[in-house]
């Protein structure tokens, strides 16, 4: 590939050079010949539309080719059920943390393949799982009281530790 890729670039150039190994004239200094060509003509026309022709081939073909080698990211849709939560890159290949359906699965992805390293499943019950949603709420909201009530306990701090807690910050701040 890379002599191929060699071999498009030097061949025409070194066609397109002059006489001398550094596209110079073997016979140096400047001419003043006052019958040179018009540089108009078929030449010029026929190289730009070799050049363009390879330029048209490798976007078109060659560097969608590249990029798909270059860029193996993993890609999944919004509302699809495979959802990658979490990914790390290692000298080998990537680990990725996904999730399909009720599954979550540790997954090793190298040159060698895919690899399913540990079921993650969290198995203990979330305990949000037996609240109401927001529309069932509402729905319950007129006249009755809501389906689950959960009561939180916030931890409150003794008015003396408090008032313990100011007189540091008084005494800190000068």
């Amino acid at each position: 590939m890379k002599r191929a890729l060699l071999a498009l670039i030097f061949f025409p150039a070194a066609a397109l050079a002059n006489d001398g190994i550094l596209g110079t004239r073997a016979g140096g200094g400047i001419s003043a010949s006052s019958n040179q060509g018009s540089p108009v003509g078929a030449m010029p026309l026929v190289q730009m539309v070799i050049a363009l022709a390879i330029v048209g081939f490798l976007v078109r073909w060659a560097l969608p080719k590249v990029l798909t080698k270059v860029n193996k990211k993993i890609v999944t849709n919004m509302g699809s059920a495979i959802r990658i939560e979490e990914s790390a890159a290692f000298a080998g290949g990537n680990l990725y943390v996904v999730q399909a359906k009720s599954k979550t699965l540790l997954l090793s992805v190298s040159t060698a393949g895919v690899s399913c390293l540990a079921d993650i499943t969290d198995s203990t019950p979330n305990p949000l799982d037996n609240l109401p949603t927001f529309h069932e709420m509402v729905e319950s909201a007129p006249g009755t009281p809501p389906m689950a009530v959960v009561e939180v306990e916030v931890p409150t701090k003794a008015p003396n530790e408090i008032e313990e807690a100011l007189a540091r910050l008084r005494r800190l701040s000068g």
